[in-house]
């Protein structure tokens, strides 16, 4: 009896776990590249970082006088926002806006008269005469 083909190829049980395990190796590597490259203010890689968001500890110094600058700008800021706002409570009224009136509309299209018909033209029938009867003799069979 001749072997019958399938759509679908047969595997043997180790090559099921060989690949399982190949998996189970990539997802072990994705991770420890992922645990690796991560830091708590960016991404470190192993030669240096490449996208860092904290600032350095030289630097920590320096936040407490940006802090300082950036709180006397929103002070400065508030002040002229209130400025502002006396200044806009002093201001005239605006005017009510223009509103353009709509055109008229124009009068309604008069109805048209009512359709009178045609006459009709009625052909005149002649009267009903009847048919002659054949008075002739009927011709004799050959």
């Amino acid at each position: 009896m001749p072997e019958q083909l399938s759509a679908r190829p047969r595997r043997s049980g180790r090559w099921i776990w060989f690949s399982a395990a190949l998996w189970l190796l990539l997802v072990g590597v994705l991770a420890a590249v992922g645990v690796r490259a991560l830091d708590a203010c960016g991404i470190v890689l192993p030669g240096g970082a490449v996208l860092r968001f904290c600032p350095p500890p030289a630097e920590a110094a320096d936040i407490g006088v940006a802090l300082d600058r950036e709180l006397a700008r929103e002070d400065a800021l508030r002040r002229r926002l209130d400025a502002l706002r006396l200044a806009l409570i002093g201001a005239p009224d605006c005017p009510p806006p223009l509103v353009a009136e709509a055109p008229p509309e124009p009068p309604p299209d008069p109805e048209p008269p009512p359709e009178t018909p045609e006459p009709v033209e009625v052909a005149e029938v002649p009267p009903f005469e009847p048919p002659v009867p054949n008075t002739r003799p009927d011709p004799p069979p050959p």
